[in-house]
């Protein structure tokens, strides 16, 4: 997770106006969001790489990967589950953010 770089020092917090402290908290909180979603896109990128690469090895689609388990016509190799793995996690992360946009 990403170390947040801004900062506010409680001596300098207690003598600002409550409109300079709400801007302030504010700065943070979009600092911290901003992090947040940047650990979730590079998330993304590394679990669509470790996907494709499966895709590469087995030369097939993730997805008629899934009905050929589905159908007992792929055994359950440790690849093949590390793969239904990463395929789940992908789908997780893009129901989150259908839920986030809405």
């Amino acid at each position: 997770m990403a170390i947040l770089t801004k900062e506010i020092k409680l001596s300098e917090f207690t003598s600002m106006s409550a409109q300079e402290r709400a801007r302030r908290v504010d700065d943070l909180f979009q600092s911290a969001l901003r992090h947040s979603r940047k650990d979730v896109e590079d998330r993304i990128k590394e679990i669509d790489k470790q996907i494709l690469e499966f895709e590469c090895k087995y030369q097939m689609k993730s997805s008629v990967m899934q009905g050929l388990v589905e159908l007992g016509q792929m055994p359950e190799t440790i690849d093949i589950c590390q793969w239904l793995k990463l395929v789940a996690k992908r789908a997780r992360f893009d129901e989150y953010q259908s839920k986030a946009s809405t």
